[in-house]
């Protein structure tokens, strides 16, 4: 049931400067839930991520609440799972290691799972570590070649060091992108780039 209320709290926490709407929506999620279904959490772990001044430490002890119930004890946590909680500690002071614990856990969970390699390699790159941004974005199209948000870094990343190869990733964005106008604008940027026009 926790859907009806998830999109509530995304909407106002990222309208709303104080977050106290959002974290209202949440707790009536939580409420509703039980605190039995994590997809209510991840849901408020992926709210909560989307902004570096959301509450993070309240959504995480959401999670240790959800642990700590022995009805919840069944319920293993999903590489999706992981790597929300990586994304809410990417955003904490001093949130790094745990971020990039819960994405190393994410990644092992499922070695599938394209975004928690994506997300390491962005926390990575945040931290200007540029050869293990790349070798987690490479990872990540590893695991899924289709996966769009990393040939797209992958082309940002490209684009300023080798431009054959920014081509080849945006070409690769833009089959899997359905932003097909903004993919044109990046590729005339490239060709332009590369005075081939």
């Amino acid at each position: 049931g926790g859907q009806i209320v998830e999109p509530d709290g995304t909407i106002s926490i990222n309208n709303d400067k104080d977050f106290t709407a959002a974290k209202q929506s949440f707790q009536k999620a939580w409420d509703l839930s039980e605190g039995h279904d994590f997809d209510v959490v991840r849901g408020i772990l992926n709210a909560t991520a989307q902004s570096p001044k959301a509450d993070g430490q309240y959504a995480l002890d959401l999670v240790t609440q959800f642990k700590d119930n022995r009805k919840n004890r069944k319920y293993e946590l999903t590489a999706a799972d992981y790597t929300a909680m990586g994304n809410v500690y990417a955003n904490l002071p001093d949130g790094g290691g745990k971020a990039a614990t819960n994405y190393e856990t994410a990644e092992s969970t499922d070695p599938k799972f394209a975004e928690a390699f994506f997300q390491e390699g962005n926390l990575w790159d945040r931290a200007r570590q540029d050869s293990l941004a790349l070798q987690f974005w490479n990872s990540s199209i590893s695991a899924d070649a289709n996966y769009a948000p990393a040939l797209y870094a992958l082309y940002s990343y490209y684009r300023i060091r080798d431009l054959n190869k920014a081509q080849d990733y945006l070409n690769k964005y833009m089959a899997q992108s359905d932003d097909k106008l903004n993919a044109q604008v990046n590729l005339v940027d490239v060709l332009y780039l590369q005075k081939e026009y």
